[in-house]
């Protein structure tokens, strides 16, 4: 009778093993592209920002699926996802010149321009100015006073808003050579910068954390607030055009669940 329940116990195992192994080597293998420095709390040391807990999830509601993260600045991401070298990159905003780049949820591949499905989105970021504690600028909501040098991270989207406000005339230069908001905030502490165009969690917590800069505050209206996206591949969208659907579909899924709502809980406490 043991033998009998040992073999039984055994077999079992050897064919859950092997449907485990068959399902692996059967996995699709994607590599998605993320920003090599810390954006809080989307993107975190060890893969723990709330879009890896996305991109984690989508994984999990398609057991067929392996996402291989590679991080990379954001403008070799985006690069490099255009010459398909890259699956996806993970999150960016809508810019029209960017569907040459990559396919948005709900706008057909070959679009030059359209609007993404916003339920298919990663998140929602707000953008705004931040100048040293006693400058004389401000932002009305349409134009930026006082201030003649301004500052935005390289390939960041927000640099489109701050060139309409140099082509108005109301401020001279854009600086967008940075490759982190810690250098960013730092040339606005020590004057190198009038202002800076800045992710509103990602300057705030860089602020928080770091006391040198506690000479930085942020200017109300925000700049700009916006959606973001995992963007896919032309290639991917063309030859699987449902396995990109339902990657789009899982993240809306993974978005509105409870335990991304914990997790967001967890991140910001």
């Amino acid at each position: 009778m043991v033998l009998k329940f040992y073999s039984f116990k055994t077999k079992s195992l050897l064919f859950i093993s092997s449907f485990i192994l068959m399902n692996s080597l059967n996995a699709k293998e994607l590599t998605f592209c993320h920003e090599d420095n810390e954006s809080f709390p989307w993107i975190m040391k060890n893969n723990s920002g709330l879009n890896m807990f996305e991109i984690q999830g989508i994984e999990k509601k398609i057991p067929e699926l392996k996402v291989k993260l590679t991080a990379a600045p954001w403008k070799r991401c985006l690069e490099e996802l255009k010459e398909n070298k890259f699956d996806g990159v993970f999150a960016g905003s809508y810019k029209a010149d960017r569907l040459e780049n990559g396919a948005y949820p709900g706008i057909p591949l070959g679009s030059k321009e359209g609007k993404p499905d916003d339920s298919k989105r990663t998140h929602t970021s707000e953008y705004a100015l931040y100048i040293k504690k006693g400058a004389n600028i401000h932002w009305d909501g349409s134009k930026i006073t006082g201030a003649k040098k301004v500052g935005a991270q390289s390939g960041f989207s927000i640099v489109d808003l701050l060139n309409k406000q140099k082509e108005m005339k109301n401020i001279e230069t854009v600086e967008d050579s940075a490759k982190t908001s810690v250098a960013l905030i730092n040339n606005v502490s020590k004057g190198n910068l009038d202002a800076a165009a800045m992710l509103v969690f990602q300057a705030d917590n860089t602020i928080k954390s770091n006391k040198e800069f506690s000479n930085v505050i942020k200017l109300d209206p925000p700049l700009e607030k916006k959606s973001y996206f995992l963007i896919l591949s032309h290639k991917l969208v063309k030859e699987d055009p449902e396995l990109a659907k339902k990657i789009w579909k899982s993240l809306e899924e993974v978005r509105e669940s409870n335990e991304y709502k914990a997790k967001i809980k967890e991140v910001l406490k």
